[in-house]
Order: structure tokens, then C-alpha cells, then sequence
């Protein structure tokens, strides 16, 4: 018996090739109960999730930044760096991602009445990235991390999760503007095919997770687009799309790759010579036009570095617990030891941002497909930084992930307007795969204490505040102060100390800033 059973083992240990091996010594994921097939593909499916997000960040960013290409290309290269040192330094499966919070409040900030440009922020978000740096490299990381609640610290992937799930229903079109469910007969005709995909989608995923299938979210997420193109091509030969039928259509996204008349909307000569690199040096500073508008410097210094170090702080720490619990490897040694990396990584790649002239970048909730695919170690991220890599050269991934054809058949003008109508393309079906993923973080609810009423009110205020508003450093900061007054009124009050009081305080003040 005892001979039978090590016959599986030394089958398995014939199975793994050297190139397994070798990277085995450096990932350890047979240790981790994975392999390498299952780590590369779970990278390569998270990427393909997020590298729709990039081209949402390039919508955001690219009026403000003067061109769309060089945003794209930009945020493009932190994306591939980030993700492939994520994956060396941290050994987990995270990527680094474009962050929509940070992008949102970058154009919040400008404005012709305030005489801001683009260089301005880029000054300010570089001061704020580097005292960010300072912060997590020094012993002022234990009240800024360690010294967060256990209820806030339990509740960040449960928000996070709800608030991808609401966003994600959204920007998929399953939800309407109003937050209602959206009727069918509300839609046009190829609209409503990717409807029902959609809700058919929804039981192919349980029944996948049901059965244990291997990489549910991008066997998902490869069904609904092989659908889209079937369904398209066939059945909608004859509906036409901004003047053009399906069969133009097909052709049109294929000739992204071998355009040789003029008609790609991107390509990296374009994007290099239209990065801003270095501008915040050269034209940063100089805040004469803010003043003249009656802007005070300094207060803008102060907002910029408490918004920006918070927001990317937390963004990092909640992405990064949020993936682990899609992973279910919340629990390991491991995760705590490469998420204190990550933050101290996030600081410094968001130092080199603004002189790229890239918008902050942030761990990114698409960590958790690949983690909810059965990624547990750096191999994922280095998998997806090859696509990454290759994003940074050809547009083919959106040519074949957009569920929508807003941009075909605008072939004329300059490459930016030219990739500014293919950034309206929706992706629905990649926010489609975050709400499943994100349904799959909502089980932390259960690692929370209800009989402990110091723990619960600050879990519910922070989940609740990041749900609803998606910020998580606003949510943060809600369920520190929440945290601070169940204590004062209660006999754990002995509990407070320094660091508590100090977060706390901090917490307040962005709390009262964010909220004005």
C-alpha cells in the first residue's frame, strides 16, 4: 500500500521540468499548493481583466494630459514595472494598476478658473509620493498600519468587494444610471444578446466555482467573449453599428494589428514622443497662474499630499488584503510579509510617476481574479507584466475585449482623438467578471466579531463608507474615529493608547477635509 501511494508523488516529481523547477526554488508554489501552469494562467487572466481598466484611466487622464497615447503609454510602463516587481519583491499575486480614485481627484483639481495645469499636479502628487515614501520606510508605518482597528482592518476587502460589485453592475450595463435593474426591452437589439450573456454568465461562474473548475473567472470571462464575436458575426451580420455592419466591424479591429495606411489609433512612437517626461521640473513650479487666480500654494501642498499619501496607502493595503481574501490565503505568514513590500513598492513606483508624467498608480482590485483563480505567488504577477509588456506595443487586446464599437470607423484626425473614441468602448464583460470576484471578498464578513461592539460599529461604518462613496481611505478614516469613541465610552477605553489617538486624529482631519 505504502509503495502505491508514492507512485502519484514520483509521478509528480517526473511531471516537473527543469524551467518548474527553477522557478519553483524562486516562487515556491508547489509549497504554496500551486503550480506553474496554474500561476501563469491565473497572471495572464487577471491581466486581461485589468488591462481595460488602463484604457478607463486613459479616458480620465488623457484630455487633461494633452494626449491620449502618451497617458496610455505612460501609465502603460509603471503598470509593466510595478507588476513585474510585484511579483520579484512580494512573491504575491498582485498587480499594479492604474488608480481611478487618485486619476478622478487629479481632474477635480483642475480647472481654468484655478489656473492649475497638468505639470502643477504632476509637482504636487511627486512631493506627496515621496513623503509617502518617507512614511512607510519610517516608524511612522505602525500608526498609519499597524495601528489601524481590527474592524477597519477586517472590513477593507468587504467594502472593497461590495464596491466593486456596485460599480461593476453599473459600468455592465446591468444596473441603469439610477441604480435600477435595467430592462431588456429597454435595449437595442445587440444589446440585448449581451444582456442575457451577461445573466447566463452569472450561473456558468457558480456552476464552475461548483464544480472546482480551475480558473472559473477567465473560463468565464473566454466563454462571454468567444459569444460576443459568434453572436456578432452571425446573428447581427446586418445591424449596423455607427454606420458599419458587423463584417466591417470584424475587419476594421483586425486591421489594428496590421494597419500599414495610417489607421492605427495607437503606437509606441506616437506615445514616446508625446510623454511628458520631466515636465513637472521644467514647468511644475511654476504656480504664478494659480496664485493670480487666488489659489494659496501651500494649502494646496497640504491637501494634495494628505489626499494623495491616504488614498494611495490604503488603496494599496485594501487591494492587497482584499486579494488575499479572494485567494483564501488571508491567514498565511507570507501575505503580511509581501504586503508590507507592496506599500513600500506602491511609494516608490508613484515617485516615479509624475516625472514619467503618469497618473498615481495603485495594487489594483483586478489582483483578486487571478487570485480567485488559483494564483498564490509572484509568478501571477510576472506572467501578467508579459502582457503588460506587450500592451505597451499593440493595441489587439481591446480590439478583441470591447463589447462595444463606439470608435469604428473613426479613422481620421490625430492618434488622440483617434483612441479617445475607442476609450468609450464599455468592456462589460470585464466589469462583469469584477462584480463575481468581487462577490467572492464578501465571506470576510464572517471574520468579524459581532459580539464586540468596539469591533462591529467600526466594521460596519468602514464598510458601509467604502461601499457606497468608494473611497477606502474615507472609509478608513470612518471606522478609526468610530473605533476611538466606542472605546471612550466603554470599559475598553484602558485599550487607547498614543498610536490610536494619533491615527485617529489624522483620520479626522482627512475625514472633515473629504467630506468639504
Amino acid at each position: 500500500m505504502a509503495q502505491k501511494e508514492q507512485q502519484p508523488a514520483a509521478a509528480a516529481v517526473r511531471k516537473s521540468g527543469p524551467v518548474s523547477s527553477a522557478l519553483d526554488k524562486v516562487f515556491h508554489f508547489t509549497e504554496r499548493g500551486s503550480t506553474m501552469k496554474s500561476e501563469i494562467g491565473a497572471g495572464l487572466g487577471s491581466f486581461c481583466i485589468a488591462v481595460c481598466a488602463l484604457l478607463m484611466n486613459t479616458q480620465i487622464i488623457g484630455s487633461a494630459y494633452g494626449n491620449y497615447a502618451g497617458s496610455y503609454l505612460a501609465v502603460g510602463l509603471l503598470c509593466f514595472a510595478g507588476t513585474l516587481l510585484l511579483g520579484i519583491i512580494c512573491n504575491l499575486p498582485l498587480q499594479q494598476t492604474a488608480n481611478m480614485g487618485l486619476s478622478s481627484v487629479l481632474i477635480s483639481m483642475l480647472g481654468t478658473d484655478t489656473g492649475l495645469t497638468y505639470a502643477n499636479l504632476m509637482a504636487v502628487t511627486f512631493v506627496a509620493a515621496v513623503v509617502y515614501l518617507a512614511l512607510v520606510l519610517s516608524p511612522a508605518r505602525r500608526v498609519l498600519v499597524d495601528a489601524l482597528p481590527d474592524g477597519v482592518k477586517k472590513a477593507l476587502p468587504v467594502g472593497i468587494g461590495l464596491y466593486i460589485m456596485y460599480t461593476g453592475l453599473k459600468n455592465a450595463g446591468i444596473l441603469n444610471a439610477e441604480g435600477a435593474m435595467t430592462r431588456a426591452s429597454d435595449l437595442t437589439t445587440l444589446n440585448i444578446y449581451y444582456f442575457w450573456l451577461m445573466i447566463a454568465a452569472v450561473f456558468l461562474f457558480i456552476l464552475f466555482k461548483a464544480l472546482r473548475r480551475k480558473k472559473p473567472a477567465f473560463a468565464t470571462f473566454g466563454i462571454l467573449i468567444g459569444a460576443m464575436w459568434i453572436g456578432g458575426i452571425i446573428f447581427f451580420m446586418d445591424y449596423f453599428i455607427g454606420g458599419q455592419t458587423a463584417s466591417v466591424v470584424v475587419y476594421e479591429r483586425l486591421n489594428l494589428v496590421v494597419a500599414t495606411d495610417g489607421a492605427d489609433p495607437y503606437n509606441i512612437v506616437t506615445g514616446l514622443q508625446s510623454l511628458q517626461t520631466g515636465a513637472l521640473f521644467t514647468e511644475g513650479f511654476d504656480f504664478s497662474a494659480y496664485t493670480a487666480a487666488g489659489g494659496s500654494v501651500p494649502l494646496l501642498f497640504v491637501q494634495g499630499i494628505f489626499t494623495f499619501v491616504l488614498m494611495g496607502l490604503y488603496s494599496n493595503l485594501g487591494n492587497a488584503r482584499a486579494t488575499a481574501v479572494a485567494g483564501g490565503y488571508e491567514e498565511e505568514s507570507y501575505a503580511a510579509q509581501g504586503e508590507r513590500r507592496a506599500l513600500v513598492l506602491g511609494a516608490a513606483l508613484n515617485v516615479a510617476a509624475p516625472v514619467l508624467g503618469a497618473s498615481p498608480t495603485s495594487v489594483g482590485s483586478q489582483s483578486a481574479v487571478g487570485a480567485g483563480d488559483g494564483g498564490k505567488t509572484g509568478l501571477s504577477s510576472v506572467a501578467a507584466s508579459v502582457g503588460w509588456l506587450i500592451a505597451l506595443f499593440t493595441w489587439v487586446f481591446f480590439m478583441l475585449f470591447a463589447t462595444s464599437t463606439n470608435g469604428v470607423g473613426m479613422w481620421v484626425g490625430e492618434t488622440e482623438t483617434k483612441l479617445a473614441a475607442y476609450v468609450q468602448d464599455g468592456f462589460a464583460f470585464a466589469d462583469l467578471i469584477m462584480v463575481l470576484v468581487g462577490a467572492t471578498m464578501l465571506r470576510g464578513v464572517r471574520a468579524c466579531d459581532p459580539s464586540r461592539r468596539s469591533e462591529w460599529i467600526p466594521f460596519a461604518a468602514t464598510l458601509g463608507t467604502i461601499a457606497f462613496l468608494g473611497d477606502i481611505a474615507l472609509g478608513v478614516g470612518v471606522g478609526c474615529v468610530a473605533c476611538v469613541l466606542c472605546k471612550a465610552v466603554s470599559q475598553e477605553r484602558r485599550e487607547l493608547n498614543v498610536s490610536s489617538l494619533v491615527l485617529s486624529t489624522i483620520m479626522l482631519a482627512y475625514v472633515i477635509l473629504a467630506l468639504l
